[in-house]
């Protein structure tokens, strides 16, 4: 035994040691006079890559530095500075005394280099992974949303709470919003988190029951479903929950609407003879599309390019993934493994569909469905409830 813990504490070491020896030097400089970059040494520290290394000052000029010396003490260079009406940005492999990104903006376009250059150094870097996917995880007694890359190691908790069940979150194009549904069990409600500063606001009227939305392409538009005048119907407001007004209503009960990639089209489902049926509604003209299908069809969304409709399939108590291209008609089964399925949501460049599916027990996962190879893979595996997925609209570090 007591050879046993000598080794192991020899591994541990010789461990601890590669891992330190493992980081790389690096030296950040922004010369810019109201330092412009500065965000930028915050957002690289955050991949735990490197061990920074710190100059005086008279090494900091935008002019003159010498790469030889730097050399010496650290083995990247992170360097913003600016000339007259532009901002520089370049990091340089002093090992090879190689440039390895560089980037040259105006600086009225200074907000957009920086996101910019989080992006390509992410990338380039890959010192964390994107954040792609949101679901939400229900787990002793509490509902988060949670953010994951597409292989499932990163997932980071934005909002949790303890008082309700949480639905539907869907992140804004421009990132900042997160819209969300909460179910109090008395009653649901949209609301909107505010990713900037972590507020929250309620979207929805006092009384109502609101929920299912769908954001538009452009972010401006909230599609929703409504329980109002005795109604289950589809309603519409702005962003911050101002104009609400009904957008469908029928005698029939409405569900699941969806924005079409240029927000002329709404794709929904309306309970006829006590089955779903998917609809296609023009926004532009108020005429409709009737898809009429073997199928309980259930929470359809548009793929990117607005010509293809994945659903929800229930056929004999079984439960498939379905792809319906809009120009020829066709209907694609993607599943075949019968198990309870939810919320199919594509990636933005139809990659892959994530959903979540009840495989074990009771028990709720999310798995991702290849659409070149055709095969599925699960993204979450805890003992926790995972549901309602969706990808952000771009990357996000």
């Amino acid at each position: 035994m007591k050879k046993v813990k000598i080794i192991v504490i020899i591994v541990l070491m010789v461990l601890f040691i590669s891992v330190s020896e493992g980081k790389e030097r690096a030296l950040f400089i922004d010369s810019t006079s109201s330092q412009v970059f500065t965000p930028l040494r915050l957002f690289l520290e955050r991949g735990e890559r490197w061990e920074w290394i710190e100059i005086s000052p008279a090494l900091q000029g935008a002019e003159g530095l010498d790469f030889s010396e730097l050399q010496e003490k650290c083995d990247f260079l992170f360097r913003g500075y600016e000339r007259d009406d532009l901002l520089f940005f370049e990091v340089v492999d002093l090992k090879t005394s190689s440039k390895i990104l560089a980037l040259v903006r105006k600086k009225e376009d200074e907000d957009y280099m920086l996101e910019e250059l989080k992006e390509k150094l992410a990338r380039e870097f890959t010192f964390h992974r994107e954040i792609k996917i949101i679901f939400v995880r229900e787990e002793y007694g509490k509902s988060s949303i949670i953010f994951s890359d597409i292989e499932g190691r990163r997932q980071i908790p934005v909002y949790t709470t303890e008082e309700a069940y949480i639905e539907s979150p869907l992140l804004s194009p421009d990132t900042r919003y997160l819209i969300f549904v909460l179910d109090r069990g008395w009653g649901k409600g949209i609301y909107r988190l505010n990713l900037e500063n972590g507020k929250v606001g309620t979207l929805s009227v006092t009384d109502f029951k609101d929920y299912s939305p769908a954001l538009s392409s452009r972010g401006h538009k909230i599609a929703f479903v409504s329980e109002r005048k005795n109604k289950q119907s589809i309603f519409q407001m702005n962003i911050d929950g101002s104009s609400q007004e009904p957008l469908i209503e029928k005698d029939n009960l409405l569900q699941w609407p969806a924005f079409s990639p240029d927000d002329r089209y709404l794709a929904y489902c309306e309970l006829i003879n006590g089955q779903w049926s998917l609809k296609l509604h023009d926004l532009l003209t108020q005429e409709e599309k009737d898809f009429d299908f073997p199928l309980n069809v259930k929470q359809p969304v548009f793929a990117s390019g607005g010509k293809r409709i994945i659903f929800v399939g229930e056929e004999g108590g079984n439960s498939d993934i379905y792809l319906l291209d809009l120009v020829n008609q066709n209907l694609t089964r993607l599943t075949y493994d019968n198990s309870p399925k939810e919320n199919p949501f594509p990636s933005p460049d139809n990659n892959w569909v994530a959903f979540s599916s009840q495989k074990e027990g009771n028990n709720w996962d999310i798995f991702l469905l290849d659409m070149m190879k055709g095969t599925t893979k699960r993204l979450t595996s805890s003992w926790g409830r995972e549901t309602h997925p969706s990808f952000s609209p771009f990357p996000v570090y």
